[in-house]
């Protein structure tokens, strides 16, 4: 996997890590932004989009968790944190951030499980993003090319 290196990526990867711990530790929004950004030594990231992914997760989780209820084979309560965490971020950028074309969406949150997660986790999570990308975006899926036709 390539590693990379832009503001957004990388906004993605800390947003995924922080809602990972507040699976884990709990706590509020401000609680977790303030413990992530204290560190120093923390990667350069758009700090802006960071704080919107997870500020928008916390503050309205029990939409995010309905939502992920939907298209999981399983109740959301029951998912693994890492899963959890990457279709957190997911959901939130599908529904709150158009300007993301769905498929960065997808590639994005597709790399972190593949980084973060089980052996099988990216194929869940490409799966489970492709159908609420289809729902929350209906304009942008329709339109879009099929895969692997053409160039």
């Amino acid at each position: 996997m390539a590693k990379t290196n832009k503001p957004r990526s990388v906004a993605r990867r800390c947003a995924f890590q922080a809602l990972y711990q507040w699976q884990l530790t709990g706590g509020t929004a401000h609680e977790v932004l303030t413990d992530f950004l204290s560190d120093p030594e923390g990667p350069a990231f758009d700090r802006a989009h960071f704080e919107a992914l997870v500020d928008k997760a916390i503050a309205d989780f029990p939409r995010w968790e309905g939502l992920m209820a939907k298209w999981v084979t399983r109740p959301p309560g029951q998912l693994d944190p890492v899963e959890k965490g990457v279709l957190l971020v997911g959901l939130v950028e599908l529904a709150e951030c158009p300007e993301v074309p769905y498929r960065v969406v997808l590639n994005e949150m597709v790399e972190i499980a593949k980084l973060f997660g089980s052996a099988q986790s990216h194929a869940f999570i490409n799966s489970v993003l492709d159908k609420a990308a289809r729902v929350l975006r209906p304009l942008e899926t329709v339109t879009a090319p099929a895969r692997g036709k053409g160039g």
